[in-house]
């Protein structure tokens, strides 16, 4: 397995993904409240070859990388940056943490906070976006704080449950964070 890391906090770091994680992976696709937070498809178990396509895809634009606990190597989920427009220098950011216990207690902000300065300073892109929906209230509050600013709505856009729910579009620039 590579874990070399790519990028480093005092707790997490981001590393390339194998295929020796996706067993690892492939269970939070099956667990409601991840699947809800992380994305809008319906929410249905995952087969490990159904994710590795997501996961291992070689797509150049698309980096997408495990975020372990640098402690004792412990993945407790996933931070993908893909650039979107190279003429423009964007891209968009996303994360899912996995593991319910790694919930809540700020390793998905140092992994963001490490996604954005490899956005800005590595990939030299000028701007970042993401979508979050309306009721995963922990994680606007974290994009938030990180700088992000709310840019607009997609009223109704996701169904859940019987109700509707709105998707919420944030963006960041690369001299706004350069300032955070």
């Amino acid at each position: 397995m590579d874990t070399s890391p790519l990028l480093r906090s005092s707790r997490v770091r981001l590393a390339a993904i194998s295929d020796d994680d996706l067993p690892v992976i492939a269970p939070w696709w099956s667990d409601a409240e991840f699947a809800r937070l992380a994305s809008d498809d319906p929410v249905l178990p995952q087969r490990v070859d159904e994710l590795r396509n997501w996961f291992l895809s070689t797509d150049r634009w698309r980096i997408t990388t495990g975020i372990r606990l640098t402690d004792d190597d412990t993945l407790i989920g996933f931070l993908k940056l893909t650039v979107t427009s190279w003429p423009h220098r964007h891209g968009e950011i996303g994360l899912g943490i996995g593991e319910p216990e790694h919930r809540g207690r700020g390793y998905g902000t140092e992994a963001v906070r490490l996604g954005i300065d490899c956005a800005f300073r590595e990939l030299n892109l000028h701007r970042l976006q993401l979508t979050v929906f309306s009721y995963n209230t922990s994680a606007i509050r974290m994009y938030e704080r990180l700088g992000f600013t709310h840019e607009g709505t997609l009223r109704e856009s996701l169904r859940r449950d019987g109700t509707w729910h709105d998707t919420l579009q944030f963006g960041l620039l690369a001299r706004d964070w350069s300032s955070s």
